[in-house]
Parts: structure tokens; sequence; C-alpha cells
């Protein structure tokens, strides 16, 4: 489990976001300045930093030296009020994750935890946003991977294609949340996918 560093000036979003973490990370740090965040980064360098997005004026380029200095961080980017336009042009810089600052705490901690697992998180709105703007795929291309899933799988594939997380794909299907990772493993490996943005492409 990473250390978390929580990269902000906000008192109030400081004790939000520790709150919310708190009972599952132990290695939580506060960091209120650019000193403070290298000096913890060179400690941890492969940390995850929930970064304010009013810590700089000039986020991206932020953020470009930051992974340009510390290339195994990750960053969840927290948002005061989370745009499509702005998550688009960060997420090719390098952030792992976007969200709104005041993110419910279940939703933080899932953020964390798909961050942690080496995936990238995104709110549901924003990955069907992308996936509306994505290129075409050819069902050529895939239709002969698609027939090699089961019926079960195919409903979580869809499910997961219209942005629904685990959970809320367990309740509808009534099964538990592992049940629902296991048919996700066995789905990527048939479609040759690793990551949910990609699963969803194929069943746009």
């Amino acid at each position: 489990m990473k250390t978390i560093l929580l990269c902000t000036s906000s008192k109030t979003l400081l004790e939000h976001w520790r709150e919310s973490i708190v009972d599952v990370y132990e290695d939580v740090i506060a960091v209120s300045s650019e000193r403070g965040l290298f000096k913890s980064l060179d400690k941890n360098p492969s940390a995850i930093v929930v970064f304010d997005c009013n810590f700089d004026k000039n986020p991206k380029e932020y953020i470009l030296s930051l992974v340009e200095c510390y290339p195994a961080v990750n960053i969840l980017y927290m948002d005061d009020t989370p745009s499509f336009k702005t998550g688009k042009e960060l997420l090719p810089v390098g952030i792992k994750g976007y969200a709104n600052s005041r993110l419910s705490s279940i939703h933080l901690l899932q953020a964390l935890s798909f961050i942690d697992d080496g995936k990238i998180w995104l709110y549901p709105e924003f990955i069907q946003r992308l996936i509306q703007e994505a290129s075409v795929v050819s069902k050529k291309e895939y239709n002969d991977d698609i027939d090699k899933l089961t019926e079960k799988e195919k409903q979580v594939a869809l499910l997961v294609a219209r942005g629904y997380s685990n959970k809320l794909i367990a309740m509808k299907l009534d099964v538990t949340e592992a049940t629902i990772k296991v048919h996700l493993r066995s789905i990527f490996k048939k479609l040759h996918v690793t990551d949910r943005l990609s699963l969803a492409l194929i069943f746009r």
C-alpha cells in the first residue's frame, strides 16, 4: 500500500481528505508547500499525490515537472469544478485520476484503490465523454473475441461500458464485488485489453 501525500494548503480540504482515508491508509502525509512536496517525494517517489487544483497557478506545467522528476509518482488531481476539458488536457500529462475536490469518502477510497493497483480512475460521466469522442472501433476486429465471452461476462462488459462501478454492477447482477472482479479478469484476458476504457470502446 503506497504512501498518500495530501497536497493542499486548505485546512478544510485536508481535514475532509484525511478523515476519508485515515482508517484505510496508514502512511498519510499532509503537504502544504512545494518544498514539502519535493522533500516527501524524494523519500517516496512512487507515492500517490492527492493534488489540490489551487496548489499551483499552472497545474499542467507543474504536473509535467513532477512527472519528469518523479516518473513513478501517481497523481490524483482534485478540481473544485471538474470539467471534461481540464481532465482531457491533464490525462496526457501524467495524472492517474481526476475528481471533484469534495469527492465522497467512499469514492475517494475507490479512486486511491484503483491508482494503488496501477489503474486510472475517472468519474463515470468523464468516461462516457471519452468514449463518445473516441474514434470508432471496427466491430469486425473484435467479433471473434466477443464471442468467447460467456453471457454473464457480456453483461458485465456492457455495464462497464456504461460507466458502472464494480459495486453497482454487483448490485445490479446480485453477486459479490469479488465475483465481478473475477469476471473482469477473464474478460480482459479474452479481449486482450488491460483497462475499463479499452473494454468500453469495444462495446461502444
